[in-house]
């Protein structure tokens, strides 16, 4: 958003693994360092930090994008009124879920994905209330709402993309052509990026590439995990396959990586519950993704194996699907029109925005591909 000229600042508590502390801009820790360092204001600093961190962002900032947990007065007594205190202030509030704060176990639709989210996450299990609670709040105080391809149990959405992940297509490239292997002759790179084994299928996929093995397939699979995103962006660089996720009816970061660097992608989009929606309503009929489940992975997997044409095709077509829907210039005319929504009362509606039988969507408008 910089780039067009807003002052944007991600501001963190901490970062993951795959990520440097440089990849974003302000940090809890750092905002207040000044003073920490003087000793008779270190002990009232560091016992009202949160509150300073509110006080200093309303102060600087118009319109916050936060996930459902809220913003930083979730961690204090003041939580049940953080919208109402930033309303108050004259600012804004876009709530953007990434998963372990909208995904509440017991009404999730479909059993293997509540499954696998307690083989990796646990905790939310046991915090149901608590995610309930905040999901009331903020569904309703929201400005603009966007839960994405999150759908179970959601009563709200502002505009139906199917998620707004968005990556520098400058960087997510590759500077090789795809590669000929057929799997017989020549061998074929998987490459299969977990951040959670569980939630991702990972047993399936190293299952079947072992049975593709045994049946003399030359096949490699390249298993990367909590690895920088610089290591990731090399091996993606050299693979002829990304296999993403089996369980949930979904795409995400690494696919959307993976199809920038022009691979084919599998990942499971097989559950019409979760996807008709965004195929009447949204762009998902344009998705390239080569679907699987574990059960047709081997299918699947083989088919992609054997024929280096259809994976140079699909390797093509999710690179332009990038460019369209996942990209800087997708998130910098897209949230622009969200910010116009906000601060007009929501005169202009963008609930038919991606809809393909909208004549001026941004699917039907959408031009000048990123080079």
């Amino acid at each position: 958003m910089r780039e067009i000229g807003y002052e944007s600042v991600t501001l963190m508590t901490t970062h993951y693994v795959i990520n440097s502390k440089n990849d974003y801009n302000e940090y809890f820790e750092d905002m207040f360092k000044d003073l920490l360092k003087i000793p008779i204001l270190k002990w009232m600093v560091k016992r009202n930090l949160f509150y300073l961190i509110f006080i200093n962002s309303v102060k600087r900032f118009d319109i916050f994008h936060i996930p459902l947990h809220g913003f930083v007065l979730r961690f204090t007594w003041l939580k049940k009124w953080e919208s109402q205190l930033i309303h108050f202030a004259g600012k804004k509030v876009i709530v953007l879920p990434y998963g372990g704060d909208i995904y509440r176990y017991s009404k999730i639709h479909d059993p293997s994905l509540r499954h696998a989210l307690i083989l990796s996450y646990p905790g939310p299990a046991r915090s149901e209330n608590l995610l309930e609670e905040q999901f009331n709040r903020w569904v309703k105080d929201a400005d603009f709402f966007l839960p994405f391809f999150q759908i179970d149990s959601v009563g709200r959405w502002d505009s139906l993309p199917f998620s707004a992940v968005v990556i520098d297509c400058r960087k997510w490239t590759r500077n090789i052509p795809l590669g000929g292997s057929d799997g017989i002759n020549t061998t074929v790179k998987i490459i299969h990026t977990p951040n959670h084994r569980g939630f991702k299928g990972s047993e399936f996929i190293i299952n079947v590439v072992n049975r593709m093995k045994e049946e003399g397939f030359k096949v490699e699979l390249i298993l990367l995990e909590k690895r920088s995103n610089d290591d990731v962006l090399e091996a993606m660089r050299s693979a002829d396959i990304l296999i993403e996720q089996l369980i949930a009816t979904a795409y995400a970061l690494s696919g959307i990586e993976g199809m920038a660097c022009g691979l084919p992608v599998i990942s499971n989009l097989e559950s019409d519950y979760y996807t008709q929606v965004f195929r009447r309503y949204s762009y998902l009929n344009e998705c390239p993704i080569y679907s699987a489940s574990p059960e047709n992975l081997y299918e699947r997997l083989k088919e992609l194996v054997i024929s280096p044409g259809l994976r140079k095709e699909l390797g093509i077509r999710g690179r332009k699907y990038v460019e369209k829907y996942h990209s800087y210039k997708f998130a910098q005319t897209f949230f622009p029109k969200i910010y116009e929504n906000i601060w007009n009362d929501g005169k202009n509606d963008l609930i038919t925005y991606f809809d393909p039988n909208n004549p001026n969507s941004y699917n039907n408008t959408f031009s000048n591909s990123i080079e």
